[in-house]
């Protein structure tokens, strides 16, 4: 092994067959943002130790080479070694971003770096230099300088907006009580939001919107997990709200979970609709053991009975709709009722969920409702109390205009989403990044509000070894975007770095004028019809958007010049 490194774009995903890197020796980017690039160790297909750190880096194969990078820039700088996941197909791709500076590689794939420049408000626009270099040794050996690359930086003289001012509309589901099962906590507990804190963390750097929130349990039915024990994972949400049986027969209900988990997403300005899930839309999975109601839905709320000490559900109206009362008045003493939207996601049973919506209109009639739908008949039907939906990728394509229409009308947030479906673009582990980032163009050409995902942490049992669940249906990586470390914290992906991007690059079209921002989108969305976009129901059409990263470059570029040329 001769320590002999690549400097790569951020576009490129180390695993993706066919993919290989692009060397450069520029990047750039505005005030307020990040410069990022890779570097790949040639390891010659050999075993090595990558240390991004200072300190030595000896480890159980002494022998075994050990190539350090060393970046130097003129702003602070983070670095990340690269980890692999394997996909259904036994591919590795490279995701995960790890702060821990040394990583094994076992020769099969690229030893590779991560490395953000982190540009401030008031940096001072022009050009810069960063230098990179190699450093080779084995054991306790002396190291050897083994490689060194000079790369430009340009700043462009104008910020991004910050996070909290963005103005996509960003939905991305947080599935709370599996952080409280990996971590091994109680759920809502204070260790609990501890860790909730550093989650919601990761959520504002994106500009997040929504707070979701579960008042009954497993709406879901865990996504039938119980059904797949050869991808492992336990999938199941349950409700934030304690509810006591007195001896007497009366219930008390309280939602001081609720309550905190709120003000703590308002405390990192994630202060749009407060989306609640677990009151209608409830799935239904074969072979799910759970009471009968006679509620319109299974819908599933636990008590403690004080009277033997068991917990219970409810199963009548009566309990339901006095639940349901207290709810309401929950948030309208807290002065949320403004925010609350009771929320189902593709509700598999429609007759179900119309008198489950029914149901709850009688006990608070100005009741709003949102819904994550593949069916736009669904929101005609519901666009009276529809305050926000998020259409599938396909619907959003085949029924834009009748979706715009209702926006129009209906004064409601319009997003899109893509899960299992369309093959391309997407954001699991096997798509291209530049896919995350032209969701970014398709939401702005789109006309739309913004952008959901129905996954930012719903991990497996061990998400940092197989993140795959559920083959027959899910892609590998569609259960997250971050991933736990070692301290009880996340670890970014590169999907979510691109992710990122395509958001940076909704909020820079949304400030020019729409001509400016018209005739730049074109280059990578040329086709202006979107109801071709669908080659059937689940894959798109071919030459619907490029597939050289080298296009998304220049897009990027351009953009940002513009974005700087542009009144503020």
């Amino acid at each position: 092994m001769k320590g002999n490194i690549i400097v790569t774009d951020e576009l490129f995903k180390a695993g993706r067959p066919g993919e290989s890197p692009r060397e450069i020796d520029s990047v750039f980017c505005a005030q307020n943002d990040r410069a990022s690039f890779q570097i790949l160790v040639d390891s010659e297909n050999e075993s090595c130790r990558v240390n991004t750190g200072d300190a030595p880096a000896l480890g159980l194969h002494i022998g075994r080479p050990v190539c350090r990078i060393s970046v130097h820039a003129p702003f602070e700088t983070d670095t990340y070694t690269e980890g692999y996941l394997r996909d259904a197909n036994g591919i590795s791709y490279a995701d995960i971003l790890d702060g821990q500076p040394v990583k094994d590689y076992d020769g099969s794939v690229f030893p590779a770096v991560w490395t953000d420049v982190r540009i401030p408000e008031n940096a001072q626009p022009g050009n810069y230099k960063i230098t990179i270099d190699a450093y080779l040794s084995t054991g306790a050996a002396d190291e050897t300088h083994t490689a060194h690359r000079e790369i430009a930086l340009t700043v462009y003289p104008r910020a991004l907006p910050t996070p909290e001012n963005y103005r996509i509309y960003l939905d991305l589901w947080q599935h709370n009580s599996n952080l409280a099962r990996y971590y091994g906590v109680e759920l809502w507990s204070d260790e609990h939001f501890e860790i909730l804190e550093k989650a919601i963390r990761t959520l504002a750097e994106l500009g997040q919107k929504s707070a979701m929130i579960l008042l009954g349990d497993c709406p879901w039915r865990g996504w039938g997990c119980y059904l797949m024990p050869s991808t492992p994972a336990e999938l199941y949400e349950y409700s934030m709200a304690r509810v006591v049986r007195k001896a007497d027969g009366s219930f008390l209900y309280d939602f001081s979970a609720v309550e905190r988990y709120v003000k703590l997403c308002e405390k990192y300005s994630i202060s749009g609709d407060i989306s609640v899930y677990g009151l209608l839309g409830i799935w239904k999975m074969p072979f799910f053991p759970a009471v009968k109601t006679d509620l319109p839905e299974q819908v599933l709320v636990r008590y403690l009975d004080e009277r033997d000490g068991c917990y219970r559900y409810m199963t009548n109206e009566t309990e339901f709709a006095a639940y349901l009362g207290a709810v309401f008045s929950f948030f309208k003493e807290k002065g949320w009722s403004d925010r609350v939207l009771i929320s189902g996601d593709e509700p598999s049973d429609m007759t179900a969920y119309r008198r489950s919506a029914e149901f709850i209109r009688k006990i608070e009639p100005d009741v709003r409702f949102k819904l994550a739908l593949d069916h736009a008949s669904v929101i005609e039907e519901f666009a009276g109390s529809l305050h926000c939906c998020a259409a599938s990728f396909p619907c959003s394509c085949n029924q834009r205009d009748f979706l715009l229409k209702f926006k129009e009308e209906k004064q409601g947030k319009l997003l899109f989403y893509v899960c299992n479906i369309p093959d391309k673009p997407n954001t699991v582990l096997k798509s291209a990044l530049f896919e995350s980032e032209f969701l970014g163009v398709l939401a702005y050409r789109l006309g739309f509000d913004g952008f959901l995902r129905w996954a930012h942490y719903c991990w497996t049992v061990d998400p940092r070894r197989e993140i795959r669940y559920n083959d027959m249906g899910l892609p590998a990586g569609d259960v997250c975007f971050v991933y736990p470390d070692k301290r009880d914290g996340f670890l970014l992906s590169l999907r979510y770095k691109a992710l990122q991007r395509g958001i940076q690059i909704f909020e820079m079209l949304k400030r020019l004028p729409e001509e400016t921002a018209r005739r730049l989108t074109e280059e990578v969305l040329p086709v202006s019809d979107f109801s071709a976009f669908m080659r059937d129901d689940r894959h798109t059409a071919d030459g619907i958007f490029p597939t050289d990263p080298d296009i998304y470059l220049r897009f990027r570029k351009a953009l940002i010049a513009a974005y700087s040329e542009a009144d503020s």
